[in-house]
């Protein structure tokens, strides 16, 4: 499946799930839900393997083949304690000007939901191409 077609089938639902991470507090030693939330989602696109350890890492595996590709993201934010000077609700997730804005939207929150459903594609048997520009 090329990049473009991939972004077309899972464009709306990968933004969906990468704003109700923004929506969900994962304070440091708090991410009990956020983790809840990728490990159903993780269920939910069929990976074949998906846990919550006993530290409270969320892990998942696509396929058994002889090549690992491992991503790691982590689910904690800062705590908030300047609500009110924000330009943005911080667990709003608001789309403003293309962007989604709000507390552990550029780091990590995004990357983690992009890689959790990149590897979905590797799940359903499809090529993965990078490309470059």
């Amino acid at each position: 499946m090329e990049n473009r077609d991939w972004m077309e089938r899972y464009r709306e639902e990968l933004i969906d799930f990468y704003r109700q991470g923004v929506r969900t507090r994962s304070y440091s030693d708090e991410e009990g839900e956020y983790a809840r939330l990728i490990l159903n989602k993780m269920k939910e696109l069929g990976y074949e393997e998906a846990y919550i350890d006993r530290t409270g890492n969320v892990a998942g595996r696509v396929g058994d083949g002889d090549t690992v590709i491992h991503f790691d993201s982590h689910m904690d934010t800062v705590q908030v304690h300047d609500a009110d000077q924000w330009s943005a609700p911080p667990f709003g997730a608001e789309i403003i000007g293309g962007m989604v804005y709000g507390r552990g939207s550029a780091d990590m929150k995004g990357g983690l939901s992009a890689s959790v459903y990149r590897s979905e594609e590797r799940r359903v048997g499809k090529e993965c191409r990078s490309r470059w520009s």
